[in-house]
């Protein structure tokens, strides 16, 4: 009954919304341009004393969408120019002020500058509004909700990847194969302007290499969602916003980045008129690496030992096209279609000694592996934004359909010592797919300045396929042969019915933001002929509550309780048995259910015009967990794969500074330490395990004049505790410099990566009942790189039209490349 009431208000709302919908035409072709200048001085209404660093933006009347925007100097002054005619409205905003409009300015050829001498604002008393530490962008803002990286702003990165990227957010952190945490926890969901994407249905840290650090504009850290928010991702949300424009008229990009470890070339062109605009984004990637491995298992009666060495490549190209149309000044259509192709190859040499009883180790055989993994994705959607009298009441009807498929096959050879003349012969080939369709209504209602309430339903329609086949060489037959017990189809179809309602409020410093959200959940499977082995079907009710309180331009203080869940995502469900090492396998569990977590957060921030310092205290617990674990079966095998364990908690804090002087200089710190425990209560051996994690990282940059500047990096992470064992530390560290041309249309830089240590020993250990494991992955993680990038075309542009669409964040993504336990290579 659920599902069909929110499908019919969805429908019956779409349809008289588009029903409304007038004619759609190109309308009127850009107005004629004219050298108009608008400028002025901004005071304190109560001293009088000059605001610096006030940001100043520039709307068309009646219009949302930026078209300009410039900060005020140490004298409060700023000027906009190379304005057409038309009439405008000045937005001016600043941390701990009331927001000041001016509306009606109008440039013409008669009035072509318009000097207003003197605009007093007034300190504020709305304690929602974000706390932002501005002056030239900062590196990193501190918002009431969220924690924002501006990688624009960060030249340590150029010619790298989303995963570069990542390892310099506060909170966040990345081992050495890609792997993403937050504040001790694999369970992220990772969006991408806002949505989810078929780039992250799979291998979250292969996504990361597909995304070029130089397209990456921003990265916003969520550690407590609100009820508006997908109830998935127990440890909070990570959103990457990429660059995008607002131009009138036609510009574009090129940007090409090479190194010794990736290199890119990518580009895009816009063009608007009127109330039409497109865009276009386009390129590709490559990377490679390599590494050499040395792992130990023992157990009562054996022991192995392996050596070998690797080599990994991938390459992916990528295309994008945007489509946006202002029917009238409140209605608005946004639409995008993202194809992305990703390639993976790695090929190895692993040597196997063994021990049995206590005897010397001795060879039996050398394998010889090359695996390739490959996927085709995309996401097409659409979003379609009313607007009403009132600027913050808006209702958004979003549309979705992503699809990722992942095809995996792998071919080895083992060469027996013993039989040198007939290796044994393996291919095996698993093609995995994820399909979502998704609709979504949203809508908010401000029943005055200081209360407002958001409402909203959602469904996601979710198919998983995997169809896997393994075939082994045979000499008699002289052909390969399909082995049985390990091929077969497995399908896995998921439907979510949610809604949600929240409510914010202010009362002088204090502010609220409360809500709740129902989740309905769907589950039917099966492996084979057995299509309905997996049936569930269960209910969530999330509560979220967020209570701040700010001193205007000293400080802040939040606190807020969430509750989360995590849905399993296909590698977590996948039952393919991954035997590329036939000593370590791997495979998912499809019996997997949702694991269940609550979490309270306690956030102080300190800000002055030098900088801020952010703090926050936390404390999790997950019920019902899921959590990689590790055994040793009745073959001798080691096995990798997951289960619902039982319970995890982690308790921590997390401290940034920041410090900005003169505009030239730029430093910062983060340091996150957290208490992780985890035990499990439904597994037959009892597992149990503890430790402190922690990560530390500084950064500074600065300006020699207007052209060239410095910048540094480094990130020290300490050990990960998993509930069998531990991964011990590693560090990362860089330092580029950046040319900008004369005309400042582009720049040239130059970076390198752990100069001083080109390895990176990557090191674990796990224990379990009746065995033991190590494992030293070394890789090489020298770097060093040349980026060049050129804008051409109109240059003068404003922020993109703030999007509200569809976030899915509802599923377990596959953080780690879990292939066999042992093979882990120069990734």
């Amino acid at each position: 009954m659920i599902k069909y009431l929110l499908s019919l208000v969805l429908t019956v709302i779409s349809v008289s919304l588009f029903a409304q919908l007038p004619s759609i035409g190109l309308g009127a072709g850009p107005q004629r341009t004219f050298e108009g200048k608008i400028i002025g001085v901004l005071l304190d209404s109560l001293t009088k004393e000059p605001i610096e660093f006030a940001s100043v933006g520039l709307y068309e009347q009646g219009k949302e969408s930026s078209v300009d925007g410039v900060l005020t100097d140490g004298g409060g002054n700023f000027k906009l120019k190379n304005l057409r005619n038309g009439i405008y409205r000045l937005s001016i905003t600043f941390i701990g002020y009331g927001v000041k409009n001016i509306d009606s300015l109008r440039i013409s050829e008669k009035v072509s500058t318009l000097n207003i001498s003197k605009i007093l604002l007034a300190p504020s008393t709305n304690l929602l509004k974000e706390t932002t530490i501005e002056g030239e962008k900062a590196l990193i803002e501190t918002k009431i909700d969220k924690l924002v990286y501006n990688a624009e702003k960060d030249i340590t990165s150029k010619g790298g990847n989303a995963t570069d990227v990542l390892r310099k957010v506060p909170m966040v952190q990345v081992d050495l194969e890609g792997n993403v945490m937050l504040q001790g926890t694999q369970n992220v969901k990772v969006l991408i302007n806002s949505k989810p994407s078929a780039l992250t249905a799979g291998s979250v840290a292969d996504a990361m290499k597909m995304i070029p650090a130089d397209e990456i504009e921003k990265v916003e850290v969520i550690t407590s969602p609100s009820a508006k928010y997908d109830a998935e991702g127990t440890g909070g949300i990570i959103n990457i916003i990429t660059k995008k424009k607002n131009i009138h008229g036609f510009s574009g990009m090129v940007n090409a980045g090479a190194g010794t470890r990736s290199s890119n070339l990518f580009g895009n062109v816009s063009y608007r008129t009127g109330k039409l605009g497109t865009g276009l984004n386009f390129g590709g990637f490559g990377y490679s690496g390599k590494g050499d491995l040395l792992a130990t298992r023992t157990t009562p009666y054996s022991a192995l030992r392996q050596e070998g060495d690797n080599n990994n490549t991938g390459i992916g190209p990528y295309g994008q096209f945007t489509l946006d149309y202002d029917f009238t000044s409140k209605l608005n259509l946004n639409s995008s279609l993202r194809v992305n192709d990703f390639s993976n190859h790695t090929k190895g040499t692993t040597d196997n000694y063994f021990s049995f009883n206590g005897s010397p180790y001795r060879k039996l055989f050398t394998s010889e592996y090359d695996t390739k993994t490959d996927g085709l994705n995309y996401d097409a959607s659409i979003d379609l934004k009313q607007t009403f009298k009132k600027s913050d009441q808006e209702l958004v009807l979003s549309g979705q359909l992503t699809n990722s498929d992942r095809n995996t096959d792998y071919d080895v050879t083992r060469l027996l010592d013993s039989l040198p003349a007939y290796p044994i012969l393996e291919s095996s080939l698993n093609k995995s797919g994820n399909r979502e369709m998704t609709l979504q209504l949203d809508y908010t209602h401000p029943f005055s300045k200081v209360v407002s309430i958001e409402g909203g339903a959602k469904t996601i329609l979710r198919k998983v396929k995997s169809d896997y086949n393994t075939k082994r060489f045979s000499y008699i037959a002289d052909e390969y042969l399909t082995d049985l017990s390990r091929s077969n189809v497995f399908n896995y179809d998921q439907d979510i019915y949610a809604g949600y309602l929240q409510l914010s409020a202010t009362v002088k410093k204090w502010g609220f933001k409360g809500g709740v959200r129902y989740e309905h959940t769907k589950l039917e499977g099966g492996i084979g002929d057995n299509s309905s082995s997996v049936s569930n079907e269960y209910e969530n009710y999330i509560p979220t509550a967020t209570v701040s309180y700010t001193r205007a331009t000293k400080f802040s203080l939040k606190l807020s309780y969430t509750q989360r869940i995590q849905r399993p995502g296909l590698t977590y469900l996948n039952p393919y048995v991954n035997q590329s090492d036939v000593s370590n396998i791997s495979y998912g569990n499809p019996k997997l259910s949702a694991e269940k977590s609550q979490s309270f957060e306690f956030g102080w921030n300190w800000f002055r015009k030098f900088g801020s310092i952010n703090t926050s205290v936390y404390h999790r617990f997950t019920n019902n967990a899921i959590e990689g674990i590790r055994f040793v079966d009745t073959n001798d095998v080691y096995v990798s794969t997951y289960d619902n364990i039982g319970k995890n908690y982690s308790t921590g804090a997390s401290i940034g500074l920041n410090v900005m002087w003169k505009m030239k200089v730029f430093m910062g710190s983060n340091f996150n330490i957290y208490y992780y425990k985890v035990e499990s209560t439904g597994l037959t051996t009892e597992l149990q395990n503890d430790g402190i994690n922690y990560n530390v990282s500084l950064y500074g940059s600065y300006k020699f004049g207007k052209s060239w500047g410095i910048q540094a990096f480094g990130n020290f992470n300490g050990p990960k505790y998993t509930v069998q064992g531990s991964s011990t530390s590693f560090w990362y560290y860089n330092l580029s410099a950046r040319k900008e041309f004369k005309n400042e249309k582009g720049g040239i830089a130059f970076g390198v990566d752990n100069f001083a240590t080109w390895y990176m020993h990557f090191k674990s250990n796990y224990t379990g009942d009746g065995f033991s494991f190590d494992s030293d992955n070394k890789v090489f993680f020298l770097g060093a790189r040349i980026s060049f990038d050129y804008r051409f075309g109109k240059m003068e542009f404003g922020a993109g039209k703030k999007k509200k669409g569809i976030k899915n964040d509802d599923m377990k993504d596959d953080n780690s490349d879990q292939n066999g336990g042992m093979m882990n290579g120069g990734k």
